[in-house]
């Protein structure tokens, strides 16, 4: 008898002890800071995780978006990982990255808004008008001691996710400098009340398409945009007022290297530009006192 109850208070503990065993494990969340990097380590740990998540036989174009917070707001820690990423994939000489500001004057150009993490969707829209075959977008989280960076890999050819990276990094005095740096370069989100008055607005900025686009709709921008020696484009200008209103506009356009490209005619909202020879060119559009800079033109 005695030993029964014995028996069965032994076993009595041992239940007990190993409740309190899995109640503890449960209750210990917080984040293991063991398996988190310091910045620049963690950073080479997130472009190996890309590396291995895209091809290199496409001679694929890359584009970089700035990381945001969960709330979707960029801020210096943001910009500082797409720079440093940016600059760290390049490095490797496996892929070619859109230059970040032209990607972000493209950006502008279309009214998008872009950060975060992207769907699929939204990708092989952004893809067609930035010309970039995968882009890289993500956010990051504030877990006290470490800061949780999540970034995903998509095909804007198929519109479909290639792969997904993470890393945790420790949060030194660096990056805690960074988290707290205020946003002072952001764009200021502005209301305002409606006039009735859309269709005289006066024109406010002039945007440069690649193609003969129809008046009203947009398309590929024409910065970056690329011509042969010998080959031609048919650039297409439209005028926008405030609100992003088309405009019907008649502007004069002017090559930075008139022996690297010919435009023809001068005037007009479409022109041919043809290839003279190889470099890099810009090209002036102006209108009732408003001009447009196309720059990053190449000719090879």
């Amino acid at each position: 008898m005695k030993q029964k109850v014995y028996f069965l208070s032994f076993l009595l503990i041992t239940l007990v002890f190993l409740w309190g065993c899995s109640s503890a494990k449960r209750q210990n969340t917080s984040p293991d800071i063991s398996r988190s990097f310091y910045l620049e380590t963690a950073i080479d740990n997130l472009v190996h995780q890309i590396l291995l998540s895209v091809t290199e036989n496409e001679n694929k174009k890359l584009a970089i978006l700035d990381f945001s917070n969960l709330d979707g707001k960029i801020t210096p820690f943001g910009r500082y990982l797409a720079e440093t990423l940016t600059t760290k994939i390049f490095q490797t000489k496996k892929f070619e990255i859109i230059e970040r500001r032209m990607l972000y004057k493209l950006i502008e150009e279309q009214k998008l808004s872009l950060s975060g993490i992207i769907d699929p969707a939204t990708a092989q829209e952004v893809g067609r008008i930035i010309g970039a075959q995968v882009i890289i977008s993500g956010t990051f989280s504030d877990l006290g001691d470490i800061v949780k960076v999540n970034a995903r890999l998509v095909s804007t050819e198929k519109g479909v996710v290639l792969g997904v990276a993470a890393v945790d990094i420790i949060k030194d005095e660096a990056v805690r400098k960074l988290l707290l740096e205020e946003n002072k370069t952001g764009m200021e989100e502005t209301t305002e009340k409606d006039t009735g008055l859309e269709n005289n607005r006066p024109l406010a900025k002039i945007v440069v398409y690649v193609g003969d686009v129809l008046p009203g709709e947009s398309g590929r921008s024409a910065i970056g945009a690329e011509i042969n020696v010998g080959g031609s484009i048919i650039l297409t200008a439209q005028g926008r007022d405030d609100r992003g209103n088309y405009l019907p506009i008649e502007p004069t356009w002017r090559a930075s290297k008139p022996n690297i490209v010919k435009i023809s005619p001068k005037t007009g909202s479409k022109v041919t530009v043809k290839g003279l020879a190889p470099g890099t060119v810009d090209i002036f559009v102006e209108f009732a006192g408003v001009k447009r800079t196309v720059e990053f033109i190449f000719v090879k």
